[in-house]
């Protein structure tokens, strides 16, 4: 585990780098003069952040970047409008960005309450709202709902981190040496499934919980929800799904992902759905009988 500690390095050394292009091109950040090329390096800066952070089990840093990626995601798809209070609540969330990463470099966790102020500003924005002028208290249910969200337990790859191409071989590596640590079971394949239901879904009469049964039935199931999307009891819609999952399955060969795609085939436009598979290495695979030795000929 060695190789780990160096890539935890470069992944410091590089988002020290990243957070300088954030923090520049947040500088740059005007109202009515917004230019795509610099909102899309900032959003791809922080992306970067939060998927190497993922990778080494950062998840109170990983929660805050997730806040700030989706805010900075508002902005470049025009649906967060940049205004003069939006400028200085990103200018924060940089800052704040850099202290998290200097508590993961150290190992220690943040103090109680470092991101909440950060978070609820940020999250007002995605409602639609401006941030309070400096000073104000910011409502009790805003502090609430700024509580560290859960985050995924692993990080997959999408086209952002394709399109970003920071840790690649890092990533590889690391992936590579916790397979030692949980190796797949000889003689089967262990499936990573990412679900991610539109918050529609309920709507159209389909149930996640029958999906996730039906894939408990292909074999050993580990599933775990995410709540990161749920609002605070103030903004839930009930009729609205907010809800994702991860699940890890473990089953034999003959499950392939044609079975895993059946589960799936009347929602597949209503979700966003990633499967990856990872099989044991050829070492770990049950190796063949041996034939049975050739009778000797007559003499």
């Amino acid at each position: 585990m060695e190789d780990l500690s160096r890539f935890k390095q470069t992944y410091f050394d590089e988002s020290a780098e990243l957070l300088a292009v954030a923090e520049s091109g947040l500088l740059r950040l005007t109202p009515g003069e917004v230019d795509s090329d610099e909102v899309n390096a900032i959003f791809r800066a922080v992306h970067s952040i939060k998927g190497g952070g993922g990778a080494f089990g950062f998840t109170e840093l990983v929660a805050f970047a997730h806040e700030f990626e989706t805010v900075m995601d508002g902005v470049r798809n025009n649906t967060i409008p940049v205004t003069t209070e939006l400028v200085d609540t990103l200018i924060r969330a940089n800052d704040v960005l850099g202290q998290m990463l200097a508590y993961a470099r150290e190992d220690s966790p943040a103090p109680e309450g470092t991101t909440d102020g950060t978070v609820a500003a940020l999250r007002r924005h995605q409602a639609g709202g401006a941030a309070p002028q400096a000073g104000a208290p910011a409502p009790a249910a805003a502090i609430e709902a700024a509580a560290p969200a859960p985050v995924y337990a692993a990080v997959y790859a999408d086209d952002e981190d394709d399109e970003a191409g920071l840790f690649g071989d890092a990533m590889a590596a690391i992936a590579a040496a916790r397979a030692e640590e949980d190796p797949v079971p000889p003689g089967k394949v262990r499936w990573t499934i990412v679900f991610r239901p539109k918050s529609d879904l309920l709507m159209s009469g389909n149930e996640p919980t029958f999906m996730l049964r039906a894939l408990r039935r292909l074999g050993d199931a580990a599933i775990e929800c995410h709540i990161d999307a749920l609002p605070n009891l103030q903004n839930l819609e009930a009729e609205l799904l907010h809800l994702s999952w991860t699940v890890t399955l473990v089953a034999d060969p003959d499950v392939d992902l044609d079975k895993i795609n059946d589960v799936f085939e009347f929602v597949a436009d209503e979700c966003d759905i990633r499967i990856t598979a990872e099989a044991p290495p050829p070492a770990l695979a049950e190796a063949p009988e041996a034939p049975p030795p050739a009778a000797a000929p007559p003499a």
